[in-house]
């Protein structure tokens, strides 16, 4: 069975991912200055995480973070994959925030609920950091653990949303959780993403890793 350009399954049961192999090396994006690094959030689980810092970050001044799950079915890409990482650069220039591009666990190898759980500990390990003690420094230094937005597209998009659910459930005080980002829509080259804040909602569109009409108002 094939999902033309995504997956490949065979009769004796192996899988082939056609989708999200291309990759880029974290580092300082010559485009938007943004620097980037690769952190290991649980080495039990093999759990990792990018994370972005704009080029204006500062000590002295901490900015809001962004926590982000990539799309792809639930099956393909990551955080490293040419989809994502030249638009998380984007996203964290643009928007002036520290972002967290959470690489959880792939189906079909480990099975759903596994990427949410993955997904739900990366939360966790961001919280612990609300007291600049966490295991990151940049988080530590520069990341505003108020202002908290968690964010994604497709199959990532439904998992920010069930995170925003999980914290609902779950209290935890050493976050505030302001809003959610999600991708709601594509219209020919356009990837549009919708932003729910309590007081007012935002749009947002990105056409060829630019952004054109970033948080206009609707």
């Amino acid at each position: 069975m094939e999902v033309h350009g995504l997956f490949r399954i065979y009769r004796d049961g192996r899988f082939e991912r056609l989708a999200g192999l291309n990759t880029i090396a974290a580092g300082t994006d010559q485009l938007t200055k943004v620097q980037s690094k690769d952190v290991v959030i649980s080495q039990q689980t093999n759990l990792s995480a990018r994370i972005y810092i704009p080029k204006s970050t500062t000590r002295n001044k901490k900015l809001p973070t962004l926590i982000y799950y990539h799309g792809g079915a639930f099956l393909t890409e990551s955080s490293a994959s040419t989809m994502y990482h030249p638009t998380l650069n984007l996203i964290t220039a643009e928007t002036n925030v520290i972002t967290v591009s959470v690489d959880f666990i792939l189906a079909l190898e480990s099975p759903i609920p596994l990427p949410y759980e993955d997904s739900w500990e990366a939360i966790k390990w961001v919280v612990g950091h609300a007291k600049e003690n966490g295991p990151e420094p940049w988080l530590n230094d520069y990341a505003d653990l108020h202002n908290v937005f968690l964010g994604g597209d497709s199959s990532g998009a439904n998992i920010a949303h069930n995170m925003a659910i999980m914290v609902g459930l779950n209290t935890i005080n050493a976050i505030n959780i302001r809003g959610l980002l999600a991708k709601f829509i594509v219209i020919f080259n356009y990837i549009c993403y919708y932003l729910l804040l309590s007081s007012s909602s935002l749009f947002m569109c990105v056409r060829s890793f630019t952004i054109v009409r970033p948080y206009s108002a609707i």
